[in-house]
């Protein structure tokens, strides 16, 4: 059991690796580090309950709901070739940022509010950066451990970690 949960810790702390999460991370870890020196513990913990939250909310509600997670892959592959499109293509780039700047002012002004300085404020700023990056590391890490289930004996599964 404790090498189950071992593992499973070692594989979310590897999914902060991801293209989009590891060139932040030290940004985010040595802001809060000059805050308090218990700040990126406190960062950590929020970000491991917001994301582990997203993720049992998104699979209760997809489960209860009964969504075909065949649909779901088609749809989110969907999606991410439509942001490339949008990546690729200049226009589109400056109507998606024109239409996404409202939402950013307004999450800066909240983020103004959040005077990360404190420990409970670190805590809050994890939850938030851990729902953000949850698309980002939560498919790697989801299909990860949906593999690791399909195994049919306890070996493979140990295999697979």
């Amino acid at each position: 059991m404790f090498a189950n949960l071992a593992l499973g810790y070692a594989a979310g702390a590897l999914s902060t690796l991801s293209p989009c999460v590891l060139p932040i991370l030290p940004i985010v870890l040595l802001g809060a580090l000059e805050r308090h020196l218990w700040a990126p513990i406190a960062l950590a913990a929020g970000r491991a309950a917001s994301f582990a939250g997203v993720g049992i909310a998104l699979a209760s509600f997809g489960f209860g709901v009964g969504i075909d997670p065949e649909t779901l892959r088609l749809a989110g592959a969907a999606l991410i070739t439509a942001a490339g499109v949008v990546l690729l293509v200049p226009a589109l780039q400056g109507k998606v940022a024109s239409m996404a700047s409202p939402v950013a002012g307004k999450g800066q002004v909240l983020l103004d509010r959040l005077h990360p300085s404190g420990i409970w404020s670190q805590f809050a700023l994890g939850a938030v950066l851990g729902v953000i990056w949850s698309p980002c590391s939560g498919p790697t890490l989801g299909a990860a451990s949906a593999w690791r289930c399909k195994a049919t004996t306890s070996a493979e599964r140990r295999r697979l970690w």
